[in-house]
Parts: C-alpha cells; structure tokens; sequence
C-alpha cells in the first residue's frame, strides 16, 4: 500500500502495518479522493488514522482534543477513543479507536449529521455537489452515506 504525496503523483511507500480499514462504507478513501488521502488503519495499534490535509482536518483534531480533554463522560461515550497524532512520511494523522475492532461480523452505518456539509467559505460548485447529494438532509438534519448488514 502507499500514499501518495499531494504536490506529485509518485507513490511514497507506507509501512507494511497500515493500510485501508476493511469496514470503510465512504468518505475519502484512500487512493481514490480528490486529493489522494484518506483514512487509513494501523494493524499495530489497532487505530485508525485520518489525514490531516486541510483547515477540515486541523477542526477534527481539534475537536477530538477538546472532547477528551473534558470531563464530558457522557458526550466521549459517544465518539472514538483519541491517541493524538502520528505522523507517516511528512504527513499528519489523527489516531482515533476502531470501534470495529474485534468483532466477527460487524454491521456498521455511516450518517452524516448536520442539515449542512459543506464549509461557510464553499464556492457555488461546492455547494451545489453537496446539496444534490440528498433532498430531504436539509430538512431531516442527516443522510446515511453507506451501510452494510451482515
């Protein structure tokens, strides 16, 4: 597996304990967004890594730092573990838990929540490839992107 750097199209090699996560139903997948990037799994540590490529990505870490920096038990039993950062090849990367990690045949669901997904700064283009994805998230407040029943 590699990754590629976003400033050139020739692979940078990963080590052989990561790769793509087997369970991943959409977002950005690794080799195939825009920008190449995507989230990737350590078969070391058993986490999950999410690049940090953009503004995007810096406003996860951040919200992952603030959430387990509180004293909010209620709200981290509802987000994954976070193990800070590591950085593979000049880029950075949030360690968070897999919380599929050890299950035989996981059923999962991706949502996307929030009647809005896209950024305030969105160009027009943005902003229409995001409101075409789903009539009825504006209204709903959510869209499922993907699941999978096993």
């Amino acid at each position: 597996m590699e990754l590629m750097d976003s400033t050139s199209d020739e692979p940078i090699p990963l080590p052989v304990h990561i790769s793509k996560p087997d369970h991943q139903l959409s977002g950005h997948e690794f080799g195939k967004s825009k920008t190449r990037f995507g989230m990737l799994k350590d078969h070391r540590s058993k986490r999950l890594l999410k690049p940090i490529i953009d503004i995007r990505g810096k406003r996860e870490y951040d919200f992952y730092q603030t959430v387990w920096n509180s004293s909010d038990v209620k709200l981290q039993s509802f987000v994954p573990k976070f193990y800070g950062l590591v950085t593979i090849e000049n880029i950075k990367f949030i360690q968070i838990e897999d919380s599929m990690e050890g299950l035989a045949n996981p059923s999962n669901m991706d949502i996307k929540i929030g009647s809005i997904t896209y950024d305030p700064g969105a160009d027009v283009k943005k902003i229409e490839e995001e409101t075409s994805k789903s009539q009825w998230q504006a209204a709903l407040g959510f869209r499922i992107c993907g699941f999978r029943v096993i």
